[in-house]
């Protein structure tokens, strides 16, 4: 009589060698996926930057980041239906009713200055520590990009003001 299957033993060996192949190879996929989210992160923001640039010489100001998804820039001159498209993909950056962006586990967000004139664009982890592990923030005017060392409680959003100077790292390419 020919017997089919696996021993208990034979399935305990094959679990256990899952098991610590996981428990080494589960960390190295995780850092991974923290580093490919906050490049996409930078990414993001250097492209809501450059957005925000080119409906600032087109309009005057700068505007909410979930506007410019979804309304074409139209000049003071024109003041006439634009035949132009909206210069952030629509559903790039998906926004909810709270009006910040969400995507590839980080929130997005304009700043404002004191005055209350947009003068950057915040990104943030979703949940810190597992979607990411740093802050960026782009200023509008400099086109600098930044990690930031000391972000704010983030219960203030959406009127998010800009960072400290002195909390501010540049990111070079």
């Amino acid at each position: 009589m020919t017997r089919r299957g696996f021993t208990l033993t034979e399935l305990l060996l094959v679990g256990g060698v899952i098991t610590v192949l996981g428990a080494f190879a589960l960390p190295y996929a995780y850092a991974e996926r923290l580093a490919l989210n906050e490049q996409q992160a930078q990414g993001y923001l250097r492209m809501v930057r450059g957005a925000q640039e080119a409906w600032r010489r087109e309009v005057g100001d700068y505007q909410q980041i979930g506007y410019i998804a979804v309304q074409p820039p139209i000049s003071r001159e024109q003041r006439g239906p634009g035949l132009r498209t909206p210069l952030l993909p629509h559903g790039l950056l998906p926004f909810g009713e709270d009006d910040i962006g969400h995507r590839g586990g980080y929130r997005f967000e304009n700043g404002m200055a004191p005055g209350g004139s947009i003068r950057g664009c915040w990104a943030w982890p979703e949940t810190p520590g597992y979607s990411g592990k740093r802050t960026f923030w782009v200023e509008y005017d400099a086109g600098a990009l930044f990690e930031v060392l000391d972000p704010p409680d983030w219960a203030g959003y959406p009127a998010l003001p800009a960072p400290a100077p002195d909390s501010l790292v540049p990111i070079t390419d």
